[in-house]
Parts: C-alpha cells; structure tokens; sequence
C-alpha cells in the first residue's frame, strides 16, 4: 500500500469513496463530499485537533449511515468509537462514555432544548468535565468528533445563528429495492467497510493525498444545504414564527389576549408542532410586542413592536400590516 499513488488508491476505493458521495446528498453534492472526507481525513491525520463542527446527515432508513462510521470505527480502533441512541450516556449527569473517544455517532439523534448547551460544549470545547458515580469530576482533553445520523426532520435543536452544525440529506438511491436486491449493495457495502485492506487503503489515501490543513476551519468552511436552512427555519423562535403566521393569513382583527391564545392553538395544530403554549405566555407575548403609544420616539426606540394596543389594559392587540 505504502508504494501505491493516488489513482491506484482511488481504484481501490472506488466503492467506498462512492458511497460517502451518496451520504453527501443531492444538494452541492461535491461540495458536501469535499467537506466529509476533509471531516474524516483529519480525524486520521490529526486526531488531536477538533473540528469544532459535528455532521448531521439526515435520511430514509437504510442509506447505510452506520455501515460508513463502522468503516471509520474499524480503522481508528473499537475503543476509540462510540456509538448511542442513549443522549443521556454522554450529555447526562455521568459522562464517562466520552473518555478516549476519537469519534462519537448519536445513533437515531434525538435531542430535547435543555441538551442544546451540553451538545455545544462536547463539540467545541478544548476541555470536557467527565462526571463518574461516586467518584469525583476529572477534565480530560477533547478529541471527540461528532456525527448526528437520524431519520427524524425535527430531531435536532439549535440556536438560529448556530455555526456548529454540517447538515445535509443523504441520497436516498442506496435504499431502493434496485440497489438492496438487484446490485446486492448492502452486501458489498459491509463487505468493504470490513476489509482491512480497504481500511489501509482510505487510510493512506487520507494521510498522503487528502489535502486538509491541520488548521483547516471547519466552521466556516460549512455548506451551507437547503437541508441545513429548512433544519435552521424549524429553530426560529416560536415567537417570529407565530407573527409570520399571522401576516400570511393576514389576520388584522382586534383580538384579546384569550383570542390570540386560541389563534396560538390553531397555528400550532396546522404547522404540527409538538409544544404547546400557554394562556400566560401568549399575554407576555403580546405585551412584549406591542405598540402602546403613537409618540413617534417610543416607535424609534421599540422597532421590534409590531402589535397596536389601543386598549393596553383590556389587553387587545391588532396586528400592524
């Protein structure tokens, strides 16, 4: 292998080089591509260096998600791989799980708003806290990177202008029954990912011909995929969402607080959101977006308000188109 120049490597690894291109998706595909093998190349020529970025690949069932990572774990070493549909096993109270851990697959990701700082911090701070029972906290290095692989559109929750995140939809062509059944591709996929000859194959082609800096920005060198927008639109504030509801519907009526709770319920019930609000938030809501006053220095100094309150203590809002 040692002898071998990049296009006997490629020839090598046609197969698995291809599929990472079908985990890459069908939107800026190359660009995609580009971005995971950099990801997985630096893991092996640098692994002491993190990314600070983790990849969310998005899909149907049966991509061949976890074939990849196996492929990946069987090169760096069992002991250095994890994967876990538990979040609680590394963003719970004991952590322990992340010791040592070169690379970290969330297995069918699903994660809650209270997580959002604990998932921050795992891929991009230099330092994590482990947390053993009964024992004290330690601080160990963090080489951790992080994939995200799930079938779920709304799994994964950010911040708005989070930079932390490589999104994209893998191509769904590996799972139709032409591929499963005539090209008998899962077999030749598990086939590959278990040789080691192909494993020291992708692992000289990343350390000789993968050229990924050591101080390569994977932040903001992000791709920016319609699938990372729509994830990101999801993550708007509820708030924003609701407003922009009520101007497509061009809903201008005066209404109280209770009849714009009620309008709140028929939103959340039409766009399938799985929260709720309350009567309570929906007034705080409308007090906190409100015009009160015409005087136009309250209107300069209070841009955000776009509700008029004529009645403020009946509590009624009119939206201002």
């Amino acid at each position: 292998i040692d002898s071998m120049n990049k296009e006997a490597l490629e020839k090598e690894l046609e197969f698995m080089l291809q599929h990472l291109r079908y985990l890459s998706g069908e939107d800026k595909t190359e660009e995609v591509y580009q971005y995971n093998l950099f990801f997985f190349a630096h893991l092996l020529k640098y692994p002491a260096i993190l990314p600070r970025v983790a990849l969310v690949w998005t899909s149907i069932p049966g991509v061949g998600k976890n074939q990849w990572l196996n492929f990946i774990k069987n090169i760096i070493g069992q002991n250095y791989y994890l994967s876990t549909a538990n979040t609680n096993e590394v963003l719970g109270n004991f952590n322990t799980s992340l010791r040592g851990k070169l690379l970290v697959n969330f297995n069918e990701f699903k994660q809650n708003s209270e997580q959002t700082s604990q998932l921050k911090e795992v891929i991009s701070e230099e330092w994590l806290n482990i947390r053993e029972k009964h024992k004290g906290d330690m601080d160990i290095k963090n080489c951790g990177r992080y994939v995200m692989t799930t079938n779920d559109k709304k799994s994964i929750q950010f911040e708005f202008k989070i930079r932390r995140y490589n999104v994209n939809r893998c191509n769904p062509i590996t799972a139709s029954d032409h591929f499963k059944f005539e090209l008998n591709y899962g077999q030749k996929l598990h086939a590959n990912a278990s040789s080691i000859w192909v494993q020291k194959c992708f692992l000289a082609y990343c350390r000789k011909y993968v050229d990924v800096p050591k101080n390569y920005n994977f932040e903001t060198n992000r791709v920016i995929t319609d699938e990372f927008l729509l994830m990101r639109s999801r993550n708007i504030p509820w708030s924003i969402r609701f407003i922009r509801y009520l101007y497509d519907k061009k809903i201008t009526d005066r209404m109280t607080g209770r009849q714009l709770y009620h309008t709140a319920k028929q939103w959340l019930e039409e766009e399938g959101e799985k929260f709720s609000l309350s009567l309570q938030q929906i007034n705080e809501f409308g007090d906190n977006h409100s015009i009160r006053l015409t005087d136009q220095t309250y209107l300069h100094q209070n841009q955000q308000a776009i509700f008029h309150n004529p009645t403020y203590k009946q509590k009624a809002y009119r939206l201002d188109m």
